[in-house]
């Protein structure tokens, strides 16, 4: 069933590739991005072979093929926005089923799990024990919260455009799921895409003034979860408020457990600093903890050295940048469908990044898939430009 359902995938994103290259006035022309993602393949491909993990391959490349079915008309589609928010409102439904009714939750949900989720889910129940980390109607808590950030980011960029007053309680309804998740990095970049994406906005003066409001925001948003932190009696949204609390007071937010094995990548990386030890071999190598590095950049210094490090964080900046300029272009251009979709590629480019920093989500192979579909909506052209950035 597995092959079938990955033969179908790939005939649709073959056709979609081959598709997408140009031929007008009688000349061939590739896609934009062919040649750095082709790039990004044979580095990823290679490391995969040394770490001898070659079936991840059907899975990159599914997201690494994904930009090239990207089509201009989805920009004047709601169709995907909607789907955003329904997936949104599923896994938060998830996490309130999870809090409120565990015991229907074990009775009803957990047996559809595999074996292999099973002990995952079981291990997040024993980490929380009395059902304040919800992971809902996935193994992991990172997973469930990855995709609710994704969802709240597509219903906040088309608020204007799609959502109108709906956007409210959906916002609402999500983000409460979001903090029953207990993931306490993830919000706070959540919370910085957000408000990237609100002050890329504005217009000219009108910037200065969402400086001011963005504060206010943040102070207001401090409040209200203190509030819940103390109510709630939720052991999650207690450690959420806490950090945000120590980051405050003190700055930082110390975590041993991550500097342990960032200070391990970089002993490998010292060792095998041009093509590094292979892809997620950290993980196998480093038995004592058997977990990724936790900071995506750190992993590609020491997976694929300098030359794979230097190819993925140009890549990711490069990217950024262009979408960045796109999402000031977009005020100017009048399009609010386009503008729309531009500030949703920013705000998933702007949370992948920031999440890196302490996540592994270039090893979630969903969240990579993710990523590069926001990579997509970044290289189609602006309404009303005749080349895209």
């Amino acid at each position: 069933m597995n092959l079938v359902v990955y033969g179908i995938i790939y005939i649709g994103l073959t056709y979609a590739f081959l598709n997408s290259f140009d031929r007008s006035h009688g000349h061939l022309y590739a896609p934009r991005g062919l040649f750095t993602i082709i790039l990004l393949a044979i580095i990823m491909f290679y490391e995969m072979g040394v770490s001898d993990s070659l079936s991840s391959v059907r899975y990159y490349a599914i997201a690494l093929l994904l930009p090239f079915a990207m089509l201009p008309e989805m920009k004047d589609s709601k169709n995907g926005s909607i789907a955003f928010a329904i997936i949104g409102v599923f896994f938060s439904f998830g996490c309130f089923f999870n809090y409120f009714f565990l015991p229907l939750y074990r009775a009803l949900v957990k047996p559809l799990f595999s074996a292999v989720a099973l002990e995952s889910i079981n291990a997040t129940e024993k980490m929380r024990g009395t059902a304040n980390y919800v992971a809902g109607f996935t193994s992991q808590v990172g997973y469930t919260s990855f995709f609710i950030i994704v969802c709240i980011g597509a219903v906040f960029c088309f608020r204007k455009t799609v959502f109108k007053r709906a956007s409210y309680p959906l916002l609402l309804f999500m983000v409460g799921g979001l903090l029953l998740t207990g993931k306490r990095g993830p919000i706070a970049f959540f919370v910085a895409a957000i408000m990237l994406v609100y002050f890329m906005e504005g217009y000219g003066r009108e910037k200065l003034y969402r400086v001011f409001k963005i504060a206010g925001l943040l102070v207001a948003m401090f409040m209200a979860l203190a509030f819940l932190a103390k109510f709630t009696g939720s052991d999650g949204i207690k450690k959420i408020y806490e950090t945000f609390q120590e980051l405050i007071t003190s700055g930082s937010v110390d975590d041993a457990g991550r500097t342990q094995l960032h200070e391990q990548a970089i002993r490998y990386f010292i060792a095998n600093p041009i093509l590094g030890i292979g892809w997620t071999n950290f993980m196998k190598m480093f038995t004592l903890r058997n977990t990724h590095v936790h900071c995506i950049y750190l992993q590609l210094l020491c997976e694929t050295g300098l030359v794979g490090f230097i190819a993925f964080v140009g890549f990711f900046a490069k990217r950024f940048v262009a979408t960045l300029k796109q999402a000031q272009m977009v005020n100017r251009t009048g399009n609010a469908m386009d503008a729309s979709w531009i500030r949703f590629s920013l705000y998933v480019q702007a949370y992948f990044l920031m999440y890196g920093i302490t996540g592994n989500p270039l090893y979630d192979v969903e969240e990579t898939i993710l990523y590069f579909f926001a990579i997509g909506i970044s290289y189609l052209p602006l309404i009303g430009n005749k080349q895209g950035d």
